[in-house]
Parts: C-alpha cells; sequence; structure tokens
C-alpha cells in the first residue's frame, strides 16, 4: 500500500519554512482507496512568491488548521504504508520535522519517482515533475497544488509500475556496471540466500553483505542513480564479486556480522564496531519504571548497548511506538503536561496519571524481557543450502555457541549428535540481537524452535 504525498509550503527550508498545504492519495496497487487534502495555518505570512506560484489565498489560511490539528490523521493514513512522491525527500522532511516539534518521530518507508523517471528515463533535459509528466504523456491541470502533483506523481508511479509488468528482464531498473564485471557475471549470480563480498584491484576486499536473493540484491548496488558518494566509489572500486551460498537467512545474517568484525571491510559500517557507548538504562519514577539513555561508561547494569546516540534513540522510538509507552517515562518528553502520543491515543495516560503504575509497568517489563531468550537452550532448525540437508544454530545455557549443517537423516538423532555439526561462533550483542530479531520476526514452516539440554 502507498500514501502518495505532496505538500506546499512557505519556503525551501524545512526547519523554519511550514507546510501550508498537503495532499495523500492512497493506492493499493491497482487503484485510489482514500484521498486526503487541507491547507494548513503556517502561523505565519507566506511569501508573495509563494501565493503567485501555488495560486493560494493567503486569507484561505487564516482558518485552516494547525499541523497539530490533523497530524493524528496524517499518522493514521500512513501507519503501514509506503510514502511516495516527486522528490519525496523535499516532503519526508518537512513532516519529520513538522512531527518532531510534536515530539513524535515519524519514520516511514519511502519512494521517490523523480528517481524511478531518473532510471527510467534517462537522458532527459529535467526531471521536475511538469518535464516527466510532459515526457509521458500524463496531464497535471492543477500543477504546484498539493491534489494535482501528488496525483501527477502516482500516474508517474502507475506508468513505470505498467511498463515493469511487462518486462521479464532482471535488469528492468537501469544499471551501470563498473569496469570488468558484464550482465553475463552478474546473471551468473545465484538468487539465492547467502553473503557476497565486493573485491576491488589486487583482491582488495571492499564490502561484505548478504540477501535473500544474492544476484537482485548485489544488481540494487549498481543503479545508475545512486545518491550516496560512498555508495558511487564503491561501486566504481569493484572489480570481483564472489558469495557463500547459506540457504539460512539467519545464518547469512550471522555470517556476515562474523567476517565484518574479522576482515574490517572499508564499505561495511554496520557490524564494524566492536564498543557500545550508550545503553539503555531502566529506573523508577513516580512509581513508574523510568526508561533513559545514556552513556555507559562502565557500567555494568544497562539493559541493553549501541553503538551510538542515534541508534539507541532509534530503538527506543520503535519500543514506544510498539508497546505504546509513555514518552515522558521514555526519554522523549521533558516538558510538563500530557505527551503527544497521549493526544493520538498512542500512550494509555501515565503522563497524567491516567494510567496506574502497576499496569504500565507491566507492558514495560515485557518489552525488557525481549533481551532474553524464551529458553535457555534451544535449536533453530532451517533451509540448508541444497535440499538434503538442514541448517542448525545452537544455542546453550544462554549463548550462542555456533551454526552448521547437517544430512535431514541427523535431525532426529539428539543434541549430543547434532552438536558435531556445529561450527563455533562468538557470543555478542550483534549476535544476540540478530537472533532475538530472527525468532520475533520469522514463524511457520521454514523455523523450528527445539529444546535442548
Amino acid at each position: 500500500m502507498y500514501a502518495f504525498i505532496d505538500i506546499e509550503t512557505t519556503g525551501l527550508d524545512p526547519q523554519h519554512d511550514r507546510i501550508i498545504e498537503i495532499a495523500i492519495v492512497l493506492y493499493n496497487g491497482q487503484e485510489v482507496a482514500e484521498v486526503f487534502s487541507s491547507y494548513l495555518n503556517p502561523g505565519r505570512i507566506i511569501p508573495a512568491r509563494i501565493g503567485t506560484l501555488t495560486g493560494i489565498n493567503p486569507r484561505e489560511l487564516e482558518t485552516a488548521p494547525a499541523f497539530y490539528q490533523i497530524a493524528r490523521r496524517i499518522v493514521e493514513l500512513t501507519e503501514g504504508k509506503t510514502i511516495a512522491g516527486h522528490n519525496i525527500r523535499f516532503d519526508y522532511g518537512f513532516l519529520k520535522n513538522e512531527f518532531k516539534r510534536l515530539g513524535y518521530d515519524y519514520q516511514r518507508r519511502q519512494l521517490c519517482t523523480l528517481r524511478l523517471a531518473r532510471e527510467r528515463l534517462p537522458g532527459l533535459p529535467s526531471y521536475q515533475l511538469g518535464a516527466v509528466c510532459a515526457r509521458l504523456g500524463i496531464s497535471n491541470e492543477s500543477a504546484h497544488r498539493a491534489l494535482g502533483d501528488a496525483r501527477a506523481s502516482l500516474a508517474i508511479f502507475r506508468h513505470f509500475q505498467k511498463e515493469t509488468r511487462h518486462s521479464s528482464s532482471p535488469f528492468a531498473t537501469a544499471t551501470v556496471l563498473p569496469p570488468g564485471l558484464s550482465k553475463e557475471h552478474i546473471s551468473a549470480l545465484p538468487a539465492e540466500t547467502g553473503v557476497y563480498f565486493f573485491y576491488g584491484e589486487r583482491e582488495r576486499l571492499l564490502y561484505i553483505g548478504k540477501s535473500r536473493n544474492i544476484r537482485k540484491r548485489v544488481m540494487s548496488h549498481f543503479y545508475s542513480d545512486l545518491k550516496s558518494s560512498r555508495e558511487r566509489e564503491l561501486k566504481q572500486q569493484t572489480r570481483e564479486i564472489r558469495f557463500i551460498r547459506t540457504g539460512s537467512e539467519l545464518i547469512a545474517l550471522l555470517l556476515e556480522a562474523d567476517l565484518v568484525k574479522a576482515k574490517q571491510p572499508p564499505f561495511n559500517r554496520e557490524l564494524r564496531q566492536l564498543h557500545y557507548s550508550y545503553g539503555l538504562f531502566a529506573g523508577e519514577k513516580d512509581g513508574y519504571l523510568n526508561l533513559s539513555l545514556r552513556r555507559i561508561n562502565g557500567e555494568a547494569d544497562a539493559q541493553i548497548g549501541f553503538r551510538n546516540r542515534f541508534e539507541a534513540e532509534r530503538f527506543l522510538k520503535t519500543m514506544i511506538e510498539k508497546y505504546r509507552l509513555c514518552q515522558k517515562y521514555a526519554h522523549f518528553h521533558r516538558s510538563g503536561g500530557a505527551c503527544f502520543n497521549y493526544h493520538i491515543q498512542r500512550c494509555r495516560g501515565a503522563c497524567t496519571g491516567k494510567e496506574p503504575p502497576e499496569e504500565y509497568n507491566l507492558r514495560v517489563k515485557k518489552m525488557l524481557q525481549q533481551f532474553d531468550y524464551e529458553h535457555n537452550s534451544f535449536w533453530i532448525f532451517g533451509r540448508g543450502r541444497n535440499k538434503a540437508e538442514s541448517s542448525l544454530v545452537l544455542i546453550k545455557n544462554g549463548i550462542y555457541r555456533g551454526y552448521g549443517y547437517c544430512p535431514n537423516s541427523a535431525l532426529g538423532q539428539g543434541n549430543r549428535r547434532l552438536q558435531k555439526f556445529i561450527r563455533p561462533g562468538e557470543e555478542n550483542q550483534d549476535v544476540r540481537r540478530i537472533i532475538q530479531r530472527y525468532l520475533r520476526e520469522n514463524n511457520g514452516d521454514q523455523l523450528k524452535i527445539w529444546p535442548g539440554t
């Protein structure tokens, strides 16, 4: 499900300017499901050039709602959806800052039709919305108005969506391969789960990655419109690609983490750092369990550690949303009164005393329990590298012991026999988080957890 968004603003700086109009068009992949649009009162005079460009009469904004009055509606309309638009980073930046002023962390996946146009229509003199619409024969009679532009960006997406459905080429997205690599080389990569390696000149290891589809993931590194200078540099330096099939996604994750720490490839930022500088701490305030983030500084009572403050805050914000915690007792609301989540019914009222401590603390304890495994010792069985084998990961006495592969015929032969197939692995916080996340997000036929010894 997509939420195509466009905004009109008082200027170009999301830190200082404000939104004066917003439109959201929900698209379920086949048809428009819902449309929302509204003027917004920016609380300031809009520049004359903005009025001229958009045709919006400043008097119409005087009686329009302020952003906080429709904030909950925006959250509801976009929750669980990919927000999309032409140069969506602009719109997303304004939305994030508007929500930040309300004490709310607005996070959504994004899709940019400007980037799609650059990939699918190389060589255009301009990729502005009007130019792309003209190239594709799309009419936009309400240009520079939020709803007209949101509908136009959806029309662009639907054009490329239809085009892609009729293409069987794995190179439907424009790619430019680095010197020394051919399409045949990429096509020879397996569309299977595993770990891949980028090498530069003189077989220098540049990057290690993992994917459930190695070929598709490797192709994404070579798109013609990479935004990051680091991504472009990796692309230019790559001369060879190697891979290891793992069958199991969990083993791919564990192997990637292990190899990145051991090899320290220059283009891997995640998983390289072994030091955790920030921690999540739990205390008590007014009878409520209070969560805080601060530097560890040798303290041993952190619930979980993080590499930096940004990673710590991102994690805690996710937990606040998942467990409907109060921002006041979870680090993010330091002023008096109710927190923003209470106003949008994401907090049950600990900040106002409406929710009693004993009820609130149960949810906090449930959140903290996720840092422990449900069982003390267990096996995780999954796919092998072929149909004749299975993958296995061993947790014994609460500690990760390693992973391996065994013939399917060995699965019923007991723990002692299975341990002979295990390649020893080192327990660390990254490994623990990888396994815990995998256990939370995977269940069913491909995952079996058996209590061990």
